[in-house]
């Protein structure tokens, strides 16, 4: 249990990636994982997922808080037929966007997401379109960074 705590400091976490994520559902996982002893509070984050030419299908960023056994999904984008989806400093642009409200879109963005060593924040791109996706996906975050006291 967390008894008190200070802020450590601003950490930016770059999670661009440029391989390639096959077509037919594969997977491309980023984490935010701070170091034992550290727990993170997102204050800002960016993403770009660049479309995917000439694909019928879909592909999509999940954001997800949590231990792979108890991981909680809190936000989704769906890109149809490979459309271009972002993050911005306020809300998702997507085809279909989970929350769908953009007051909650913002609060997720700028102060609902916080992770330690063992509960991190992955970043899951999944294509589920019939191409291969090879452009590069740019996502982006600006932490405070706490010291856990126990």
């Amino acid at each position: 249990m967390i008894t008190s705590n200070s802020i450590k400091g601003i950490r930016r976490y770059e999670l661009t990636d440029a391989t390639t994520v096959n077509a037919g559902g594969s997977t491309d996982t980023q984490v935010i994982q701070p170091s034992v002893g550290e727990w993170v509070q997102v204050v800002a984050i960016s993403a770009t997922i660049p479309a995917i030419g000439g694909a019928s299908g879909n592909h999509s960023l999940t954001i997800k808080m949590g231990a792979s056994s108890t991981t909680l999904s809190v936000g989704d984008l769906v890109g149809t037929d490979g459309a271009v989806m972002y993050i911005t400093k306020s809300s998702f642009i997507a085809d279909t966007e989970n929350p769908s409200d953009v007051t909650d879109q913002l609060n997720l963005i700028t102060n609902g997401l916080v992770a330690n060593n063992d509960e991190p924040i992955s970043f899951v791109y999944k294509n589920s379109s019939d191409v291969n996706q090879t452009g590069t996906r740019v996502l982006r975050a600006i932490c405070k960074v706490y010291r856990e006291v126990l």
